[in-house]
């Protein structure tokens, strides 16, 4: 959807002509003093099959928009990355950055896989998009989804443009709401709070990369809270700390009077005797309104450097650690005394690129990163990207040449991520078989030749369902079988035509 304004949302298929546009206002109606809606009129080859209307509402600091889009012409895949809204901006970007904020929901067996009254658990609120523009404050830009990509390798021109796409099968029908705030002085949590139009904005932190203490420090918790209002409040904040055995290390209620835009904040000492990790819980209630956050924090001791060992059952299968391509990422240097001192093993990832032809400064920057991890006494668990199923000759020549120089890096191999579909059982069975025959045996075959001592792994499973697993087993494909919340060593005899496999083997077929 183009422009900031109601008056243009573009919407592009994956052809290179226009699906609709919004168009111009055909309609305005009041519903009261601070909310409007604007009906638009679609426009461009399959207008007629559009509809579009945008609800704005003045709140402090800013506006809320509340974008509805229908299609109602038949199933269209509309392309992401050219399908959302076009922001126009008065004078040209200095700066931007962005940042998710985190609500805490309570399990109430909605999803099948919650269990209702366990422990709360984090989720997505807001990504709050922060843009400074040459001689104007800076503004933010609170959206209700998260786009990863939205500074991709930190190119500010990208402000511009924020993905938002409609559903790939009727209805295809879908809301986007998002804020454009003054920002100036305010936090993300505090601009999160105007979004979703709360009371208080409650931020708590420790100023500890991974809120880690030494054994024998006090521990301090920093909370704040700020009233995002223009009238003044009255809230109540407790708190509780207890470590892994649920002995309460501390604990207190505070009573808070704020002025309007008003921060107040406090410093909660924590003393443990001895070593692990504590939780603490804080609850923030005002006038009926609640707001619950959770956090950890941890007395353990700096781990010595030790010879990196792949073979351990400890390591972090998902680990991001690149700002040059997504900015809100942490240094991988700290991503790595983090993983060191928790005590992990290996990490996965790829630390080089697959290319038939690698340059020096691709070699150079390479083995930087390798002897980084050796640094830390951190192992690699070696996952290369494949570009679909049936990926070019060409590729398998760059998986070839590009292990032949790094093969050296890693005594594991993983093929692929996700790559298991999740539509109908048929789909998933094709892709299970494609997957082993076309991309795993060729895999293996070719790891083996330049490193024969090399274990290979099949591709991580997101969202698996039986029909490709089944598939996968009988094509020749193994799985570990894994039970959370027991170990694989818990988990015993075979299931639906596989083959478990254990950890000294290739998870991946003979031949």
């Amino acid at each position: 959807m183009s422009s900031s304004s109601p008056s243009g949302a573009t919407f592009d298929g994956p052809q290179p002509f226009l699906a609709f546009e919004a168009g111009k206002i055909s309609k305005v109606r009041k519903l009261d003093e601070k909310r409007r809606v604007y009906k638009l009129r679609p426009k461009g080859p399959t207008a007629k099959w559009a509809d579009a209307q945008v609800e704005a509402k003045s709140i402090p600091r800013g506006v809320l928009t509340r974008w509805t889009v229908r299609y109602t012409g038949g199933r269209r895949d509309f392309f992401p990355w050219t399908t959302g809204f076009f922001l126009e901006f008065t004078s040209p970007v200095e700066r931007a950055g962005a940042n998710p904020t985190l609500k805490w929901r309570k399990p109430d067996g909605r999803f099948d896989w919650e269990v209702a009254g366990d422990a709360p658990y984090p989720e997505f609120e807001c990504q709050v998009r922060r843009v400074k523009l040459e001689g104007l404050p800076e503004i933010a830009i609170v959206t209700f989804w998260y786009d990863p990509d939205w500074l991709y390798g930190g190119d500010i021109k990208r402000t511009r443009f924020m993905r938002a796409v409609l559903p790939s099968s009727p209805p295809q029908e879908a809301v986007f709401a998002f804020a454009i705030l003054r920002s100036e002085g305010l936090s993300d949590e505090d601009l999160s709070a105007l979004a979703t139009e709360s009371p208080l904005s409650l931020r708590v932190g420790t100023g500890r990369l991974g809120n880690l203490f030494q054994p024998g420090e006090v521990g301090t918790l920093r909370v704040e809270v700020r009233n995002v209002t223009p009238s003044a409040r009255e809230a109540r904040l407790s708190w509780e700390v207890w470590d892994y055995y649920g002995r309460v290390v501390s604990k207190g209620i505070r009573r808070i009077s704020l002025s309007p835009w008003e921060e107040g904040s406090a410093l909660i000492r924590i003393e443990y005797e001895g070593r692990g990790i504590l939780f603490a819980t804080f609850r923030l209630s005002s006038e009926g309104w609640r707001r619950e956050h959770w956090t950890t924090l941890a007395f353990l001791p700096e781990r010595p450097p030790s010879p990196p060992e792949s073979r351990s059952p400890f390591g972090l299968a998902a680990v991001t650690a690149n700002p040059e391509v997504y900015p809100d990422q942490l240094p991988l240097e700290a991503v790595l005394k983090l993983a060191r001192r928790m005590g992990a093993r290996w990490i996965r990832g790829c630390p080089f690129p697959v290319k038939a032809e690698i340059s020096p400064e691709e070699e150079r920057k390479a083995r930087e990163r390798i002897e980084t991890f050796r640094k830390y006494g951190i192992s690699l668990h070696v996952q290369l990207g494949v570009p679909g199923l049936s990926p070019p000759e060409d590729w398998w020549e760059a998986v070839r040449a590009s292990l032949q120089r790094f093969a050296f890096c890693s005594d594991y191999f993983e093929l692929g991520n996700e790559l298991n579909p999740h539509d109908l059982p048929e789909r998933q069975r094709e892709a299970a078989v494609a997957y082993v025959k076309g991309l795993l045996r060729p895999f293996r075959r070719i790891v083996k030749a330049v490193k024969p001592t090399a274990k290979v792994m099949n591709h991580g499973l997101g969202g698996i369902q039986r029909a490709y697993l089944e598939a996968f087993g009988e094509a020749g494909g193994s799985i570990w079988w894994t039970q959370y919340p027991s170990t694989p060593a818990f988990t015993r005899g075979r299931r639906s035509g596989t083959r478990a496999a254990s950890s000294g083997r290739d998870l991946a077929p003979a031949g």
